[in-house]
């Protein structure tokens, strides 16, 4: 038997006619590799009965582990902000192996600077990269960027089918949708026209995860309840001073409205209006467990607040990658997390609990 620990990915590639790339790839499991590649590689694979030895491969590396994580500009408190709490926590986990986590960010109202950016990640020579999706026209820049690179990558928060990841984690948003759509109906029994708030710039939302929601929420609405009408509507993004005059003119087209969603975590603007204009019977339903969104949870202006564990999320993508890298650990491709409503009742035990 052949000592195979001596023989190197380029011997493989050349052994089988492909790149070292696409050795690599199929070594540790990644998608993006031709059928007809994949069998080649994997027959010289069997014929010399290769065997990696995975602390080698960790202890062998002598430069640090660098992981780059590519999410929207955010202010504290954001749900962003759970999410690198939980990648610092799965970077701690890494010390040993000199783990470096660089948080770069892109404004989710600006495609450009998504791909303005790209060079600079590229420029960090990272082991591996998280990014939260924006536009598909612009994430498949970095992404084949990173793929010509050989750099992993997952996928946080929201996908982009186009290419598919090494991992995701996030919610699936079509079913978080339709939960969201049965939900809203339980507190509208009467039908009346349900309102859907959306923060939004020239036409962009700031993020995809938004979008899909939506779409799951008006696709279960469609099917189950045509006859209720949907109403939306678009905040300024960049005019926060203009909230309330939008609403109240709103609020006055809509009178006989009575619930309302919005699918991203700024669930509190719309409730501290509620409350302070004494819409006592309006119904809110809105997403992430932000502290304002808690507080007006607790004082009744918001129903229900849809939950999906944001610090676990960026723990795990860190965990991900640093073990795949590490020791070519295999990995789930797509990794939903669970759905989770919380009310007034209950939000002091689940956020003890979580």
């Amino acid at each position: 038997m052949a000592n195979t620990t001596k023989i190197r990915i380029k011997d493989i590639a050349k052994m089988a006619g492909v790149s070292a790339g696409t050795v690599d790839r199929v070594l540790h499991k990644r998608p993006n590799v031709s059928p007809e590649s994949k069998k080649k590689v994997e027959k010289i694979l069997e014929e010399i009965d290769y065997m990696p030895n995975r602390n080698a491969s960790a202890l062998a590396r002598n430069k640090p582990l660098v992981i780059v994580a590519f999410i929207p500009q955010h202010n504290s408190g954001n749900y962003w902000e759970d999410i690198v709490l939980g990648m610092e926590q799965g970077k701690e986990q890494y010390t040993d192996f000199g783990a470096e986590l660089k948080i770069m960010t892109y404004d989710p109202y600006n495609f450009y600077t998504f791909t303005q950016r790209a060079q600079e990640i590229l420029d960090a020579q990272p082991n591996g990269v998280i990014i939260a999706p924006t536009h598909a026209e612009y994430n498949k820049i970095l992404i084949d960027q990173l793929s010509e690179a050989n750099i992993p990558f997952v996928y946080i928060d929201s996908e982009y089918k186009e290419k598919a990841p090494l991992s995701f984690f996030g919610q699936n948003p079509t079913e978080s949708g339709h939960f969201a759509a049965h939900m809203m109906m339980l507190l509208n029994p009467n039908k009346k026209p349900l309102l859907i708030f959306r923060k939004i710039a020239e036409g962009v939302l700031g993020s995809n995860q938004q979008f899909y929601r939506q779409t799951g929420f008006e696709e279960y609405m469609k099917h189950h309840h045509p006859e209720v009408a949907i109403h939306i509507l678009d905040l300024h993004a960049m005019k926060p001073q203009e909230d309330e005059q939008m609403l109240d003119a709103f609020f006055d087209a809509h009178p006989e409205a009575e619930a309302g969603i919005l699918f991203n975590s700024i669930a509190y603007i719309v409730a501290g209006y509620i409350k302070k204009k004494n819409k006592d019977h309006f119904h809110l339903i809105g997403y992430d467990l932000l502290k304002e969104n808690v507080r007006y949870l607790k004082e009744g202006a918001i129903d229900f607040l849809i939950a999906q564990n944001p610090q676990e999320q960026g723990y795990r993508c860190v965990k991900t990658l640093a073990d795949y890298v590490l020791f070519h650990t295999e990995v789930d491709q797509t990794n939903y997390v669970p759905i989770h409503l919380v009310s007034a009742e209950t939000i002091d035990s689940y956020l003890n609990y979580n």
